[in-house]
Order: C-alpha cells, then sequence, then structure tokens
C-alpha cells in the first residue's frame, strides 16, 4: 500500500499499535500495581522492584538507575541496538510497514539478505521435522535435546541434496541474494549448490531479531568439516556476533555473569540445563569486538572452554581481549576430554 506519511507519523502510528507493558513484560517479569506495573530493573542489580512501566503514558521509568523513555528506549538499552532497528522490529511485531523513500541501495540490499535468512531458517526447520530429517532428528534426541529446546533456537536441518534450498527459496528471491547471503555457493560452471547440505543448523540472530547466518553440523561423521559457518556477507561479521546472546541478555543480567563457551551445542546444553547466560564464539576464536558487546552488561565473565590442550589455548587467547574490553574473567578448566556439552551430562 502507496503511503504518504513521515518518519515521524510512522514512529507514532508504531508506538500507538504497541503495547508497552507487554513488549516489556517478554523480557522483564512485572506485576500490576495500580495502574501501573513493577519489576525488577534490567539494567541494574537490585532487590527492591523500583522499574516502573505505565501503559496509558506508554513510558518506563527505574527510580534506581534513572534510566527511562519509550518503548524504543527500552528496545534501544536491552538489545543495544539503534532507534531505526528498533523501529523495524516493532513495526514488523504491529505488522506496519514503514515508508520505504528514504532507504539507502544499502539499506535494500540487506534488507533482502536478512530476508534470505529468515526463509532459509523457515526451511531449515521445516526439514528437520520432516520425513528427511529423521536422522537429524534421531542424532539430537539421542544428545538429549527435546523438541522446546529445539524451537527455542530454531535449530533446524539442512536435507542432504545438493538443491533442496535452492529450489526453494529461488522462487522467491534471486539466486544472486541468495549467493551473497551465503546460502548457496556458485560453480565453476555459472550454476549453484546450497552451501549446508545434510548438517543441524543454528541460525545466528542478531539485533532486532533479524538472523546475520548460520552456524551447521554435520550429521554424518564421515562429513568434513564437521563444523561450517556461513561466510562473511554485508550483515554477517564473524568476528562481531555471538551465538545465543539474543536469548541470553536477560539471564546475563539476572546472574551478572555470562558463560562464553565454544560450541553451538554446547550453549544449548548450558540453557537446557539452567545456565541459560551462555553463549559461544561459533568456532572462531573471541575477537575484541565480541569481547566489547559483552562488557556493554557490565558483568563478569567465564570462559568455559573444552578440556583439552586446543581449548585451553583458546581460552588462554581469549583472555587478552577480554581484559582489554574491561571485562572482570576467569576460566572454569573442565576435566581433561570434556567439552560443556558432555560435562554436564
Amino acid at each position: 500500500m502507496t503511503t504518504t506519511r513521515t518518519p515521524q507519523e510512522a514512529k507514532e502510528e508504531v508506538r500507538n499499535a504497541i503495547d508497552i507493558a507487554q513488549v516489556i513484560g517478554e523480557r522483564v517479569p512485572l506485576r500490576r500495581a495500580g495502574r501501573t506495573w513493577k519489576g525488577l530493573c534490567p539494567f541494574h542489580a537490585e532487590k527492591t522492584p523500583s522499574f516502573t512501566v505505565n501503559a496509558e503514558r506508554q513510558i518506563w521509568h527505574c527510580f534506581g538507575c534513572d534510566k527511562g523513555g519509550d518503548v524504543f528506549a527500552f528496545l534501544m538499552e536491552i538489545d543495544k541496538v539503534t532507534f531505526p532497528e528498533a523501529l523495524q522490529a516493532l513495526a514488523e511485531r504491529a505488522g506496519i510497514d514503514l515508508p520505504r523513500t528514504e532507504a539507502s541501495a544499502g539499506d535494500k540490499k540487506r534488507d533482502r539478505l536478512y530476508q534470505a535468512t529468515s526463509l532459509a531458517k523457515d526451511f531449515f526447520e521445516a526439514n528437520l521435522h520432516s520425513e528427511a530429517g529423521a536422522q537429524a532428528r534421531q542424532y539430537l534426541a539421542g544428545r538429549g535435546f527435546d523438541r522446546p529446546m529445539l524451537e527455542r533456537f530454531h535449530i533446524g536441518y539442512a536435507p542432504a541434496g545438493w538443491d533442496g534450498l535452492k529450489t526453494a527459496l529461488g522462487k522467491l528471491l534471486p539466486i544472486e541474494v541468495l549467493e551473497e547471503a551465503g546460502l548457496v555457493v556458485r560453480r565453476g560452471d555459472g550454476g549453484h549448490y546450497d552451501r549446508f547440505r545434510n548438517r543441524i543448523t543454528f541460525p545466528i540472530e542478531v539485533a532486532a531479531g533479524r538472523l546475520a547466518g548460520f552456524g551447521a553440523r554435520a550429521v554424518d561423521p564421515e562429513d568434513t568439516p564437521k563444523y561450517l559457518n556461513s561466510p562473511e556477507s554485508p550483515i554477517y561479521r564473524k568476528g562481531s556476533v555471538l551465538f545465543g546472546l539474543t536469548l541470553a541478555r536477560t539471564a546475563i543480567r539476572e546472574k551478572r555473569q555470562v558463560l562464553v563457551c565454544e560450541g553451538n551445542l554446547d550453549v544449548v546444553r548450558l540453557h537446557a540445563m539452567g545456565f541459560a547466560h551462555s553463549v559461544c564464539t561459533s568456532g572462531t576464536a573471541l575477537t575484541i569486538d565480541q569481547a566489547r558487546a559483552l562488557a556493554r552488561f557490565d558483568v563478569g565473565a567465564v570462559l568455559v572452554y573444552d578440556g583439552d590442550d586446543a581449548g585451553i589455548r583458546a581460552a588462554d587467547r581469549a583472555l587478552d581481549p577480554m581484559l582489554a574490553a574491561g571485562l572482570p574473567v576467569s576460566t572454569l578448566l573442565l576435566p581433561e576430554g570434556e567439552d560443556p556439552d558432555s560435562f554436564l551430562l
């Protein structure tokens, strides 16, 4: 539908369509207190609730740390996103189309790439619960991961064929978009094939609920490499994102601590066993950008790397960026040969 709304008018339309108490209540446990809602502030440690939400005035305020604002300010503060990202996320939630006249070519390009990764996530999830995903489901069930936990992380399955995703998504998006999003690979003859095949997929979520890329684990132990990640792209910078961070934010603030490990399944296991303040680097060395992203929470970090020589060396290398970012950090040494997943089991 064509619209002549100004950006300010669009912002007000989104604000009026959103229930601020519902949005905040999904992140902060709230209880009714007369005409307002109260809860423990997610932005500083406290035992007595000083965080209030006024649904009538569409504002929130903490009398302890003096932070406050509207629903956009809350999303920007808790998710560490920009205003345009917060506006886009809330507009999508409310089903409101934003004016696109001011969007740059780069913004439009990134939107198409995010659309591709979102569609790929849906494709992989559907395949996991189809006949084709029986072996992958059996593997995950054997590791003790139930369906609610798989759905929480949107874990999926890339089918074994060479063009399942390409055929399905190629009907919706140009092949060039799928290639730039890292979902398909160009062959020497100019054709394309699926990057992820016969692999369990782990979508990597970034700001405002958008998916930057995927980590993937081989189902067949003979397949190499065992782990495969999306390539660098305009929306995926491997050294800047952390798997599980969007799901871990609330627990990190509550625990005043973040657990950092090496693998996707380690994070899923930790969350399943009650350690929801866990993230991982998806097979790469911890970078200063990742350390700075964690430092914004103003909490301590614990490195929970694999209990082998490689894990100990990786933890040692991770200390420098952690300390450079100003993070209080310690290392939890697991027994030799164990990783967080196997140790907890």
